[in-house]
């Protein structure tokens, strides 16, 4: 680990996952973690320990023994040991004893139903991984004032329904499984994209989503998404060694060695998609999977069949029509038809995507890229620059500031 505030926001989703069952309470983990964070801060860069969880989780507890008596502390755990034998709880445990991890157990607990399934993911991603909401709104292309909005909502409808963060029932389970799924795929990310604030990818948070992926799909093994699901975090992470060479240095696709990526987890990965597609019941993180595998599947950059890929982002588009998706299939249909095509494309996509990216650093650096491949170098220097100006991390602003500068040599 780096420094000490990456490595406590590594820790942070584990950490508040143990502390809110060990707590009995969401808030009461939320609260002693938050004094937990602050000594961290001040000691960790003079000794830093050697399980940053452990650390947050012992600091913190203690924090919360000290501030009242022994005997409501026991009280309160006494609390906590009656609740989790009641029956329904038993049930769970019978059912998935998955549940017993402490991060899926809570996810599952803040992805409440009476909310939309975008602030189901959007509270969990603030309460449980501890993502901002900048990040949060990043990850959905909308202006953080408006992600604040959502979120402030989310926790108004909880509180003004009284409805208490609880592990849900078993039978409550199957609603609460593709927001659960939406919330490991955005932990993922968090790990596999490289952040603004930082130079370097966090693997750790890709070895946790894929963990509680691979919880969730033993809890519903006749689920084709949640397979789908495993599948494509395994084929992406299988390429995470071969995406940098150092700590600020970007690896595009076409140029990553591909002897790096580890093929074991491709092995994995595409006999899952495999086992998932056969079951007849399509849907979005399948059609990621395949598009992942399709790419795993190419021995160089060249060979990759773009034709397939573009078709599966047209397919993935009809069950998901996001911007981002729509972002990446013109760059898919500009690789399988040319940059003109793509260019085309991207300029005629619906006014609602057009509204959401235009505020997105990603939409400018695609437009550059294929003017640069059209030799329009002005228009490609002039794209790449709005690119590096709507403020993305440190790396990419490196990458994108670097084409800027082999642009202008021309």
């Amino acid at each position: 680990m780096r420094d000490a505030g990456e490595a406590i926001r590594a820790a942070y989703p584990q950490a508040l996952a143990t502390l809110t069952r060990v707590l009995g309470s969401l808030d009461a983990g939320s609260d002693a973690l938050h004094v937990a964070v602050e000594r961290a801060l001040a000691r960790w860069p003079k000794e830093f320990p050697n399980n940053p969880v452990a650390w947050l989780v012992h600091t913190a507890r203690n924090h919360a023994i000290d501030q009242v008596r022994r005997q409501v502390v026991h009280d309160r755990f006494a609390a906590v040991a009656v609740n989790a034998a009641r029956p329904e709880v038993d049930a769970i445990d019978a059912l998935a004893p998955e549940l017993r991890d402490d991060m899926l157990r809570l996810i599952f607990t803040c992805c409440h139903p009476r909310l939309s399934p975008d602030s189901q993911v959007a509270l969990t991603l603030r309460t449980v991984v501890g993502l901002s909401v900048d990040e949060i709104a990043r990850a959905y292309l909308v202006p953080p004032k408006s992600m604040e909005r959502r979120l402030t909502r989310a926790r108004i409808a909880l509180r003004e329904a009284e409805i208490p963060y609880e592990v849900p029932t078993a039978e409550a389970l199957p609603a609460r499984v593709a927001a659960a799924c939406a919330v490991i795929v955005s932990l993922f990310d968090q790990g596999y994209t490289y952040p603004v604030d930082c130079p370097y990818l966090r693997p750790e948070l890709c070895a946790l989503a894929i963990r509680l992926a691979r919880l969730l799909a033993r809890m519903f093994p006749q689920d084709a998404e949640v397979a789908g699901l495993l599948a494509l975090l395994l084929l992406q992470h299988a390429r995470m060694a071969a995406r940098t060479v150092s700590e600020r240095t970007f690896v595009s696709l076409e140029d990553q060695d591909r002897s790096l990526w580890d093929q074991a987890m491709i092995l994995e990965g595409r006999a899952l998609m495999q086992r998932a597609l056969r079951r007849g019941d399509l849907g979005p993180y399948q059609l990621q999977g395949a598009i992942a595998a399709t790419h795993c599947a190419a021995a160089t950059f060249e060979q990759t069949a773009w034709d397939e890929i573009a078709a599966l982002y047209k397919l993935l588009h009809d069950f998901r029509p996001t911007a981002t998706v729509a972002l990446n299939q013109c760059v898919a249909v500009a690789k399988a038809h040319g940059a003109a095509v793509g260019l085309a494309m991207l300029a005629n996509l619906p006014a609602e995507h057009q509204r959401r990216l235009e505020g997105h650093h990603r939409y400018f650096a695609v437009r550059g890229h294929l003017l640069e491949e059209l030799g329009q170098v002005q228009s490609a220097r002039d794209a790449f620059a709005k690119a590096a100006a709507l403020g993305p991390g440190p790396v990419e602003r490196e990458f994108l500031e670097a084409k800027l500068r082999t642009l202008g040599a021309q």
